[in-house]
């Protein structure tokens, strides 16, 4: 589950003991990225450590024990709030399906039935419409049909209403 990630050793958070607070926690991850030269970093002793000239990588500054793993739930937020500018590979998921949008079975009644009832002929017809995907990669099996929207911002998952599938049975009587 990519909601959960991080937030615990089963989700592949790292369980440290903060030097700020003396606390323990297990929601922890080291980001990927470079801290550029000369960053503050402030340590819990007060002093101060500055990031070397060409910077340094998080994981190389956590090695060193100058930084602290990144909270689950502060990493999760700012990777993924459009208040902070972020577009991620968790915003982007391919849509692809296939819909099964109509199925029809058609009876034709003998002649000699249908004329036992005045009639010249008789045709029964059930027809499904909407019946479901036949390929369907949205998440959750969700309907992916409920994506709306003209623009970046806006083209998303709007609701989480399922397809509705519809059912006709049609008679057809000549006289």
């Amino acid at each position: 589950m990519s909601s959960l990630k991080y937030t615990g050793p089963e989700y592949g958070g790292i369980t440290w003991t903060s030097a700020f607070d003396n606390m323990t926690y297990s929601d922890g991850l080291i980001p990927e990225g470079v801290m550029p030269g000369g960053t503050a970093i402030k340590q819990a002793d007060g002093t101060t450590y500055n990031v070397a000239e060409g910077g340094e990588t998080y994981q190389s500054l956590y090695d060193k024990g100058k930084v602290e793993p990144v909270h689950a739930s502060a990493w999760h937020y700012f990777t993924n709030s459009w208040g902070q500018g972020v577009i991620n590979d968790s915003w982007v998921s391919d849509l692809n399906y296939i819909a099964l949008r109509e199925v029809s079975l058609s009876y034709q009644v003998p002649q000699q039935v249908a004329r036992r009832m005045g009639a010249t002929h008789l045709n029964l017809t059930l027809t499904g419409r909407n019946l479901g995907y036949l390929l369907n990669n949205m998440p959750n099996g969700e309907n992916p049909e409920s994506v709306r929207g003209t623009s970046v911002s806006e083209f998303r998952v709007r609701t989480f209403s399922p397809f509705t599938a519809n059912y006709m049975l049609s008679v057809n009587i000549g006289f």
